[in-house]
Order: C-alpha cells, then sequence, then structure tokens
C-alpha cells in the first residue's frame, strides 16, 4: 500500500473494466493536473494486469505515468474507493457509469452498479465521466453550470466560480424558466421568471440579483470568465441541450447526495444523456451530505 499524503488533493480512479477505465483515464489525468492534484487508482488483485496493461497502453510520458499511483484492495473495490477518497482531506473520485433511468429493462453493466452503489454511498465530489464517448482529446476549458435560485446552490456554484478562475476556466451559468418550472421554497431563494418574452425586464433583475448574491459569498466578478444564460422548458433537456451548443467540456450539478429511487430526478436525466463529464457537488446543507469536504 503507497503512503497516504493527507494534505494533497486526491483524484480516485477505480479500475471497474478497462473500456471505463479507458474513458476515465484522460479525464482524470487533466483533472488532476489542473487542480495539482495526486491521481491514485484504486484496483483489486484480479485486476491488477489489466491496470498495468491499460496504463501502457495509454502511452503517457514516464514522469507522468510515475506519478499515478495504483493501490490495491484487499476487500470489496467500492468500499476501497470510498476508504481512498475519505483518506485525504480534499478529495474527488471520477466514475465511467451512464445511469440509464429507473425503467431500464436491459441489466445494467457492472461499471454502472459498480457506479450506483458508490453515488449511494459517497458524501464527496463525484465526477461521472460518460463511459461510451471518446476522451482522449478531453481538455477542461469551459462549464456549464445550472442554477436553481436556492442559496445553497448558489453557494456550491460560487466556490466553484472562485476557483475556476485561478485556472482560466470560463463558467456558463444556466437558469430555465417556464410555467412547468417549480419555484423554489428555501428561504433566501430566487424566485425564476415564468416566461423569457421579455427578458430586458425580468431576466435583468434576475440576473443582476444573482450577481450580487456571489459577489456576497467572495466571488470577484471583474476577475471572472462569466456568463449568464437562459432558456425555457424542461430543466434536464435544457441543461444536455446548451451543454452541446455551447460545447461546454463539463455540468458542474449540487446535489444532496442521493441518487436511490424517486431521488435526484433532475440529476439522473441529465447523467443519462449527457455527452461530456458531470460534476456533483455535495450540498453541505443536504442530511445525506452532512460532513461533506471538497
Amino acid at each position: 500500500m503507497n503512503a497516504v499524503n493527507a494534505e494533497a488533493m486526491h483524484i480516485v480512479l477505480p479500475f471497474v473494466d478497462s473500456p471505463g477505465f479507458g474513458a476515465a483515464l484522460p479525464v482524470a489525468l487533466v483533472v488532476a493536473k489542473t487542480l495539482r492534484a495526486e491521481l491514485r487508482v484504486v484496483t483489486d488483485a484480479t485486476r491488477m494486469p489489466q491496470v498495468d496493461d491499460a496504463l501502457r497502453r495509454a502511452n503517457l510520458p514516464q514522469e507522468e505515468r510515475d506519478a499515478i499511483i495504483v493501490e490495491r484492495a484487499t476487500g470489496d473495490l467500492a468500499d476501497a474507493t470510498l476508504h481512498a477518497a475519505g483518506a485525504a482531506r480534499h478529495a474527488m473520485v471520477i466514475l465511467a457509469t451512464r445511469f440509464h433511468g429507473e425503467r431500464a429493462e436491459e441489466p445494467a453493466p457492472d461499471s454502472d452498479a459498480f457506479g450506483h452503489d458508490i453515488l449511494e454511498r459517497i458524501t464527496r465530489p463525484v465526477l461521472i465521466v460518460p463511459p461510451d464517448r471518446d476522451m482522449h482529446a478531453w481538455q477542461w476549458r469551459k462549464q456549464l453550470l445550472p442554477q436553481d435560485g436556492t442559496p445553497e446552490c448558489a453557494g456550491a456554484l460560487a466556490q466553484v466560480i472562485n476557483r475556476s478562475s485561478h485556472f482560466g476556466i470560463e463558467n456558463l451559468v444556466m437558469r430555465v424558466a417556464g410555467a412547468d418550472v417549480g419555484q423554489p421554497t428555501e428561504p433566501g431563494s430566487l424566485a425564476t421568471p415564468r416566461y423569457i418574452d421579455h427578458p430586458q425586464y425580468e431576466w435583468d433583475i434576475w440576473g443582476q440579483e444573482f450577481l450580487d448574491r456571489i459577489q456576497a459569498m467572495g466571488v470577484r466578478i471583474g476577475e471572472q470568465k462569466l456568463t449568464l444564460l437562459m432558456a425555457s422548458g424542461d430543466p434536464g433537456v435544457e441543461t444536455l441541450r446548451t451543454a452541446r451548443e455551447k460545447e461546454a467540456d463539463m455540468i458542474v450539478l449540487p446535489w444532496h447526495c442521493a441518487i436511490g429511487s424517486g431521488r435526484a430526478l433532475l440529476v439522473k436525466s441529465i447523467l443519462e444523456g449527457a455527452e461530456c463529464p458531470v460534476l456533483l457537488l455535495p450540498q453541505r446543507g443536504s442530511d445525506r451530505c452532512r460532513g461533506a469536504v471538497g
């Protein structure tokens, strides 16, 4: 077992199968390099030869290969993944998994079942990589941040916006309106315009209120690559459409650390159709995410 540097941020990448690992590894390398984090691959004894083969086929520069720490689990791989994430003060788990919806008729692949197991138990940030997409040329330049108007969501996104300014990442903050879009009920939430027929009125007001809110949370507006977007319709559909049209490299979603039946319906709909990685950020006000750290 490798020594753990608890002060360094850990990017934890479990090896479940070769296709999923092949999709997730390029993303994990970019994220680790951007965040100056340690990349730690977690596997078990039976998969060690596959890990060695996958890293060899990645044809990485020797210095980059040597920087990857491979941890061999002695028990359950999901338990080992969660333990590795919990061993550092700051950690992110990267999973290659596809959510197929609660009514999917075909049995889920092992990587998807593993991913769902992790999502049911983790309270750390999780980056979900679509396993059926070619990620070898992936870069982290632009991210889409859907906003629901609640103080918790604004607080989580404010942290993301501030951190990304150090890396030159562009942030696209989006709010979806419409007659069928529910209004946030938490105290202090920003009500969303029902329609966008006259964006020069209600949307200008909403946008300024949002900017004022995140500025009060410490975001230095003048130093950001920040764009506010508006859309009308189903939030999941509009998020996926905007991500494609704006060529977002990542979608960032605050969530309540719960993915079971009847929960996180918006998160599930986005994970089911996303063509880019999706970062799930634990909302610290949620009971399920209690004690979460980034």
